[in-house]
């Protein structure tokens, strides 16, 4: 199990890697925190995506330049919940999509995460 502080640091890092654009740092900070299976439903509900390239890799690629503020942070054991700000811009529109990311990390280093949202009306 890993301690409340260590789970906010993560969390803390991953979204300055994120924002900062530092695709090779987030990508290590992830392999560290994660050796075992990263499992990602996003949007919760859908097909997961399992697999460091999956869950990982390919989720950077398909959402960068996505700007990320998490709002409030809760840490419960291994869990972790975030109420997030994904500000996106597309042409001259910006889009501001709230989400709560929830981690679920176990004692064999995998993590399963899930992401709620919904995507502005076009």
């Amino acid at each position: 199990m890993r301690s409340e502080s260590a789970l906010q640091e993560l969390m803390e890092e991953s979204e300055r890697l994120w924002n900062a654009g530092d695709q090779h740092g987030w990508e290590e900070l992830w392999r560290a925190a994660v050796p075992g299976e990263h499992v990602l439903e996003s949007p919760a509900g859908s097909k997961p995506k399992r697999g460091f390239e999956e869950a990982r890799r390919q989720v950077w690629q398909q959402t960068q330049p996505v700007r990320i503020t998490t709002k409030h942070l809760i840490i419960s054991g291994s869990s972790v919940a975030a109420l997030t700000e994904n500000v996106v811009s597309i042409g001259d529109e910006t889009f501001s999509i709230p989400s709560i990311d929830t981690y679920d990390f176990d004692d064999n280093g995998n993590c399963y995460e899930r992401n709620y949202f919904a995507l502005p009306a076009s």
